[in-house]
């Protein structure tokens, strides 16, 4: 390994430890993206470390690493007893070699006392974090989640906005995401859940999930392309089919509005833009409309309302506000 490499594997090991840490401040997050840029072997660097993580997953399926691993977790003095009373010397001086390494397979894979990890975002940011499971988590504008790994179990609590999720295959370990009063559970599965007030919508991508609202006694699964809806304050599980690709179009930076009404349109926009559009004139709620937006451009997405639809724009400080051009919109608008 050439002096370069080394010095930045070594420097990408730093920089993968500091963002496992709780939420990775916004000046930590520049400076690793200046020092990614900085040369093309730190990215690979970082990479290669990031794989390397993911693939120790697969040791948590040993049982005979768990058994050492449960064997380094007891107290000292029991440990010498049972060591005494079951081997040789020897294997005494054996699996004292062998210490060393099952603490630190515990300490890479069961952190005694891990604290949650909190991963949130303002208003028309995004942001992508790599779970230490190999999982992919996606935030969207406004988000907030809790993580929390254990030897058993992999827990996201979305606490508020939208997230995606390109989950590790452990079927030994589910990954669960709780949103609202109802739990998702996936294993090696692409979906997005969002909340809004107290409704949850989870769509699924690839895969298959399972959503259980325990309290109410409802279970029911998805297939890709398909759309579970429930409601935080009511019994009940809508299924449905869904054009995925507007669905999931934030992915890519984009809003894809394929005829639906112009105030589904404007509450979405919203989400991502500190100036917001608001509707001045109820009777153009319901406008059927269709365009794709970059995220966060909602000038754009008025210019091009105003130019399709007989509407007009007032534009304020902090707002612009949508009204009927003329007396009456024409039937085809409707």
């Amino acid at each position: 390994m050439t002096g370069v490499k080394e010095k930045s594997l070594q420097e990408a090991e730093l920089w993968f430890a500091r963002r496992r840490d709780v939420a990775v401040r916004e000046a930590e997050q520049e400076s690793f993206d200046a020092w990614c840029s900085s040369d093309a072997q730190n990215a690979s660097s970082y990479a290669e470390v990031e794989r390397l993580w993911g693939q120790l997953a697969v040791i948590q399926g040993s049982q005979r690493l768990r058994a050492l691993i449960e064997e380094d977790q007891r107290p000292p003095v029991e440990q010498a007893a049972r060591f005494r009373r079951t081997f040789t010397r020897p294997a005494v001086l054996w699996l004292g070699l062998c210490a060393g390494i099952v603490a630190v397979s515990v300490a890479l894979l069961f952190p005694r006392g891990e604290p949650d990890r909190v991963f949130t975002t303002a208003v028309g940011e995004q942001r992508t974090e790599m779970l230490s499971d190999g999982s992919t988590l996606r935030l969207n504008t406004n988000s907030s989640v809790k993580v929390r790994m254990t030897s058993r179990r992999r827990e996201v609590d979305l606490e508020s906005g939208e997230a995606a999720f390109d989950v590790a295959k452990e079927p030994a370990r589910p990954f669960v995401v709780n949103a609202a009063d109802g739990a998702v559970t996936a294993v090696g599965t692409r979906f997005l859940v969002n909340t809004s007030e107290h409704k949850v919508a989870v769509t699924l991508l690839e895969g298959r999930v399972r959503i259980d609202r325990e309290s109410r006694r409802e279970v029911e699964q998805l297939v890709p392309g398909q759309q579970a809806v429930y409601d935080a304050g009511a019994s009940g599980i809508l299924r449905r089919n869904v054009d995925v690709a507007a669905v999931s179009s934030w992915l890519s930076g984009r809003l894809e509005f394929r005829g639906v009404a112009l105030a589904a349109a404007v509450d979405e926009a919203n989400r991502y833009s500190t100036r917001k559009v608001r509707i001045g004139d109820p009777r153009i709620n319901q406008v059927s409309v269709s365009g794709s937006f970059r995220t966060g451009d909602v000038e754009a997405m008025v210019a091009a309302f105003e130019a399709l639809f007989p509407l007009r724009a007032q534009r304020e400080e902090h707002e612009i506000v949508l009204f009927c051009r003329g007396s009456s919109l024409n039937a085809g608008t409707r």
